[in-house]
């Protein structure tokens, strides 16, 4: 028979609910205004097969990796595999306009 969480068990799952729920937020208003610099809908941006689509998941997930996000969780972010996030991540290095963009996305974040 299972019983109920213990007062110091659901506050520990409260605050990791919360934390995942700040993570998600986050990624959403990245991904909301990296949409918008690419004058596209998040759910494009997330599985269209265009290369602005394929450079705006680039964005977000150079973004993503600079605040210390696991591949996994980027991967979750822009609906691709972790795989393709090492992909994306390292595609960045190698386009001038992409690393233009991240600063100056950097820069409107504050980070």
């Amino acid at each position: 028979m299972a019983t109920a969480l213990s007062d110091s068990e659901r506050g520990a799952a409260e605050r990791l609910a919360l934390l995942h729920n700040d993570r998600v937020a986050e990624a959403e208003l990245l991904m909301r205004e990296v949409a918008g610099i690419f004058q596209m809908t998040v759910e494009d941006m997330r599985n269209g097969t265009e290369i602005r689509h394929v450079d705006a998941r680039t964005v977000v997930a150079v973004s993503l990796d600079a605040r210390g996000w696991k591949p996994e969780q980027i991967g979750d972010a822009v609906n691709k595999n972790r795989r393709t996030v090492y992909n994306l991540i390292e595609r960045a290095r190698t386009i001038p306009q992409l690393q233009d963009m991240l600063r100056s996305l950097g820069q409107a974040n504050g980070s």
